[in-house]
């Protein structure tokens, strides 16, 4: 299989809420760029405001309500837009992260607060973040962050899988799993999905995504049950293609995926569908 080629930037949805004055939240010499009309009426629900900077054309803003983070970037060109979420590059790196370690440094004691972090906790956040990572532990720690759903016990060990809804071989290996490793609590199964075969299978992997039980109506649609996931137009592709940025960053291109951290602390790949799911057992206890 193929990965789709990634836009050259991407916007990850997140959830909602916002925004503010203005006042003392930009650096004295730092000019405010105008905040557009369909913001403006979240100035009275009470959110705090940062303002990002400026990245290939479009003015970021982080807002904060109830400790929760949100992320908006609307087009220099059209201010009666904007988009919520992450900005990633053509090459998988999340823009946004770079522009909140810029806030972190100007000693935002303020923000630390509001999102519910205490300085110290960020400053060995920072400590922690000096020490370099191995390839390995980079892309186990970019795994665990992607957006994935979970089949089973949430006490089970676990390893994280990427899955093409439409894929038969994916189909195969969570047949091999359901029964006797899922059901029985013995595995937990992360499911990381993607949509590589087709422009329908990209909408199911979003459904999968965003349904309260959508790993278990991935299964009944496995056992043949086609009505069990759905592929509406409607739904929004963005945290499929946050999955999808990932994948083409490690140079992944197909499916079924498994990635997991033996009980040794060794991060193991398996490409395929795995033939002996017994040893992997073995492995994580």
């Amino acid at each position: 299989m193929k990965i789709l080629p990634s836009n050259k930037f991407l916007f990850m949805v997140i959830s909602t809420i916002l925004i503010v004055d203005s006042s003392a939240i930009f650096a004295k010499d730092e000019k405010l760029p105008p905040l557009p009309k369909p913001l403006e009426v979240y100035v009275e629900q009470g959110a705090q405001i940062r303002y990002l900077g400026r990245e290939n054309r479009y003015d970021g803003w982080m807002t904060i309500k109830n400790g929760v983070e949100e992320y908006y970037y609307v087009p220099v060109n059209d201010r009666s837009i904007f988009f919520m979420g992450m900005m990633f590059d053509d090459n998988g790196k999340v823009i946004t992260f770079e522009q909140i370690k810029r806030l972190q440094k100007q000693s935002d004691s303020l923000l630390n607060t509001l999102v519910g972090e205490s300085p110290v906790k960020k400053d060995a956040e920072e400590e922690k973040a000096k020490k370099p990572e191995s390839p390995a532990q980079q892309l186990y720690r970019d795994v665990e962050y992607s957006n994935w759903v979970m089949l089973g016990d949430a006490n089970a060990p676990y390893i994280y899988v990427f899955i093409d809804p439409q894929c038969p071989h994916c189909h195969d290996f969570m047949k091999d799993l359901k029964d006797k490793y899922i059901k029985s609590g013995k595995l937990q199964v992360r499911i990381i999905p993607v949509g590589v075969l087709k422009e329908e299978s990209k909408k199911q992997a979003a459904f999968i995504m965003a349904a309260p039980n959508g790993g278990d109506l991935w299964l009944e649609y496995i056992e043949g049950n086609k009505n069990a996931i759905s592929s509406d137009e409607r739904l929004n592709t963005q945290g499929v293609e946050r999955n999808h940025a990932l994948m083409s960053r490690w140079k992944f291109n197909e499916t079924p995926l498994t990635i997991y951290k033996s009980k040794t602390g060794e991060i193991k790949l398996l490409r395929g569908r795995a033939k002996n799911i017994d040893d992997i057992i073995n492995d994580l206890m």
